[in-house]
């Protein structure tokens, strides 16, 4: 399973964590919190059903839905496990739990989606958002208890950050019960001090809380019942020592253990003890032993005290080292994502419901009738980029829903889009461009007319569009924008799998990047600012300010008064000296005429509003 997300967390984080460490009492301290037994915007918060039924295809349940409970595969009298992910990381990333779950018994494994909350600074997330996602996971299980689950079904799992949101989750529901199992796997330590119990998981959260520690990002203090600290819960065997965990092998090692703990015939056997060095020095292997995963006990709370003891501490046996040390690629292999258009949704907003999106699917007509969807009006369908979420198109989301009355959707398939640069593009965007061409057919099928869609993708989004315009079985788009299409992977001269004038009527693009294509790719294609190096950024570019500057463009020339006047000119060097002035003209983004051919170069002033008329 390959969490690519992570590798630029980590990076960033430790510098970022230099600032953050010195306001952060002061940030916590005015930042209110919100009370836990409110729902603060639960539709930010997705829950992923899958079952033995529908193994590979999740079915999307909400908080207090009772027809979408009611249409799916849940089964109230089966256990149900409920998996969150963390920082910066999608669904997927308890789908190796999934897989060995549904192998090993019939029973209801739920990924929580808190993508759109999780994607924003560090900080900010931890302060602001994991309460926010807590407490709507904590809703959806009072939601299931209330529909009939009895509380002892339940068992949550939390990776990360998503311990906390599980820890949350079981203070929430102390009003109703407390929960009978929470596991932690590398609970994130940066800003959620082990003295402040209200912002973090502890053993007041469920009436059994084990922790894995894996890696020294995390909590290396015993946080739970009972605390599993495998190969001394730092570095573990195949890792690099490096600091920080660039490829989050170490901390992302808890989550392979955890799945592999639910199947193995041999089991992760641990030892009582008080520390790593007296493990390997032998003092230990007197002491009480437990099972380290899903089959731990929740006895051995009781076995040495009679207590819930804090400081109990277990390490692996070094004959289980001998296990552990499996072959990393093998296993990453045999738990990755299957690729598959299913892993591909669609946020509907409209004037109805501008902030809180609908999930619409393919063929899932029911979806669509409830939905708000009005198949008369202009349909938008943005496709962000590698690494990206949904949010990335939101602000042309909110400027198109202020212009006009129309359809909006934000495609997300950040499930597919989170994985290696080269894998990605030559793998998963043809499958995610399918997705989206199957799912405007579909939308065609239902009485759209093929001539009110607008494609629109950024980055390696605008070959997912391209590709879903390639794809598309019921005519030729009419118009498709690609906001700085990804060069890297997607060969000039490969039109089936990069965006190019064959994917609708008119393609346009904006390039703003030497990370993009530099080459004309559309009909009609805008180089602002020489479509390099944009006014105000950096160089280097570290913080994706020319490449990202074109979301911004774009939005801006949705409504902007003066527009983006652009000159046809063969270079930047000649714009600049005036040699276009009396060249042809055209808008660039939104407005420009679909009549506009050739290459065209203007100038955007360094910060918002961009336009110069």
């Amino acid at each position: 399973m390959n969490f690519f997300p992570y590798k630029i967390v980590f990076l960033v984080t430790i510098v970022f964590l230099w600032i953050a460490a010195l306001n952060l009492r002061a940030i916590k301290g005015s930042v209110q919190l919100q009370e836990r037994l409110e729902i603060p915007n639960p539709d930010s918060v997705l829950f992923q059903l899958f079952t033995r039924k529908n193994l590979d295809k999740a079915q999307f349940l909400q908080v207090g839905d009772i027809p979408l409970l009611e249409q799916s595969n849940y089964n109230n009298s089966l256990p149900t496990k409920i998996f969150v992910h963390g920082y910066g990381a999608v669904p997927s990333q308890g789908y190796s739990a999934k897989d060995a779950y549904l192998l090993r018994e019939d029973c209801n494994f739920i990924s929580v989606d808190w993508t759109a909350l999780g994607s924003s600074n560090y900080v900010l997330v931890a302060v602001n958002n994991i309460p926010i996602a807590g407490t709507t996971t904590g809703a959806f299980v009072d939601f299931l208890f209330n529909q009939g689950t009895p509380l002892d079904a339940f068992h949550l799992i939390g990776f990360s950050m998503g311990a906390h949101i599980v820890g949350h989750a079981g203070a929430f529901m102390k009003s109703t019960g407390l929960l009978p199992r929470i596991t932690g796997l590398d609970p994130a330590e940066y800003c959620f001090p082990l003295e402040l119990k209200d912002n973090r998981l502890d053993t007041s959260d469920a009436s059994f809380v084990d922790v894995i520690h894996t890696s020294d990002i995390a909590y290396r203090k015993a946080a739970g019942h009972a605390d599993f600290y495998a190969n001394g819960g730092t570095l573990q065997p195949g890792c690099s020592s490096r600091i920080p965990d660039i490829e989050c092998c170490s901390h992302c090692r808890a989550v392979d253990l955890f799945a592999e703990s639910i199947n193995s015939p041999k089991g992760f056997k641990a030892f009582h003890c008080d520390s790593w060095e007296n493990f390997q020095g032998g003092l230990c292997s007197n002491s009480t032993q437990s099972f380290m995963g899903e089959p731990t006990s929740s006895r051995i709370q009781e076995l040495t005290t009679g207590i819930l003891r804090m400081d109990s501490l277990y390490c692996h046996t070094l004959v289980l080292l001998c296990v552990i040390a499996f072959n990393l690629h093998t296993l990453k292999g045999s738990i990755d994502l299957k690729a598959g258009a299913e892993t591909v949704l669609f946020e509907l907003f409209t004037r109805n419901n501008p902030d809180v999106a609908q999930i619409l699917q393919v063929d899932d007509i029911a979806l669509l009738e409830q939905s708000n969807y009005n198949s008369s009006l202009p349909t938008k369908i943005f496709a962000h980029g590698w690494v990206g979420f949904p949010d990335q198109g939101y602000s042309s989301k909110n400027e198109y829903l202020l212009r006009e009355d129309c359809n909006f959707i934000s495609v997300d398939w950040s499930v597919l889009a989170s994985g290696d640069h080269t894998f990605v593009a030559i793998n998963n965007v043809p499958v995610a461009g399918a997705a989206t061409g199957a799912f405007v057919d579909f939308l065609v099928s239902q009485g759209t007319p093929l001539s009110s869609f607008h494609l629109i993708g950024f980055s390696m989004g605008a070959h997912v569009v391209g590709n879903a315009g390639g794809l598309l079985v019921s005519g030729k788009l009419p118009r498709i924008t690609g906001l700085d299409p990804a060069a890297n992977d997607f060969p000039l001269e490969s039109l089936d799998t990069r965006l190019d004038t064959t994917d609708a009527s008119f393609v346009d693009v904006i390039h703003t990047s030497s990370v993009a294509f530099i080459n004309a790719t559309g009909h009609a294609d805008f180089y602002p600012n020489g479509g390099v190096l944009q006014p105000g950024c950096p160089v280097p570019d570290s913080e994706c300010c020319n490449h990202c500057r074109v979301v911004d463009l774009y939005a801006e020339s949705i409504n902007t008064p003066l527009g983006f006047n652009a000159f046809s000119c063969d270079s930047w060097e000649n714009y600049q000296s005036g040699d276009c002035n009396q060249n042809a003209q055209a808008q660039m983004g939104e407005r420009v005429s679909v009549n506009a051919r050739g290459l065209y170069y203007l100038a955007t002033n360094s910060q918002s509003p961009y336009a110069q008329g």
